[in-house]
């Protein structure tokens, strides 16, 4: 679970090995309350060049802030003594489809089914998790948009963030695409109770 961190070290009391693309990197973590993620994933969103994210994952992972999994990496526990404002919310938000799941779904399988896989014009990012939600994070290919599918109280909604010029038609049409592949996931998992999860 992420929130924005406890405000107990300033990222400038660390160590001089935090660059501002560092801070970058940690701030949209942060932002986006990402537990698990992709390097893909990430170099598409803030859009850094693949040399670069690589030397600033290995700086996080050396400090243990990130820590390597076998879909990608994940944040630690550390993540906590940052104190960091949340980056500005620069890009708008839009609600596109909402939908009921079936209420012995395990969202843990549906992670397990779902985690890393790309699909159509959609390249996993990552996902987040709190004590009300679980949310699952692709990005376009173009990385003109980011497509989350954001599960809470047996709901599935469908949100967009737009992150560059993108017809709202293509955003419905990956969101529609989006759909379907978790209803083939869920047509997958065996049934277990869904409340063993949240």
């Amino acid at each position: 679970m992420i929130n924005l961190p406890i405000k107990s070290k300033s990222l400038n009391n660390e160590s001089s090995e935090i660059s501002w693309r560092d801070q970058e990197v940690l701030e949209f973590l942060i932002a986006e309350e990402l537990y698990g993620f992709t390097f893909d994933g990430i170099r598409k969103r803030l859009k850094i060049h693949q040399e670069t994210l690589s030397r600033i994952l290995g700086r996080l992972l050396e400090l243990n802030i990130v820590e390597k999994v076998a879909v990608g990496y994940r944040v630690s526990e550390r993540i906590y003594e940052f104190s960091m404002l949340p980056l500005r919310e620069s890009s708008k938000k839009i609600q596109v489809l909402q939908t009921y799941i079936p209420s012995n779904i395990s969202i843990e399988n549906l992670l397990i089914e779902t985690e890393g896989k790309w699909f159509d014009t959609l390249r996993w990012l990552g996902y987040s998790k709190n004590e009300d939600k679980v949310v699952f994070k692709w990005i376009t290919s173009d990385s003109k948009a980011q497509i989350d599918a954001v599960f809470w109280d047996y709901s599935l909604t469908i949100e967009a963030k737009l992150l560059g010029n993108i017809s709202f038609d293509k955003i419905l049409n990956s969101s529609h695409k989006l759909l379907g592949y978790i209803n083939d996931a869920i047509q997958n998992i065996p049934d277990l109770n869904f409340e063993s999860y949240i």
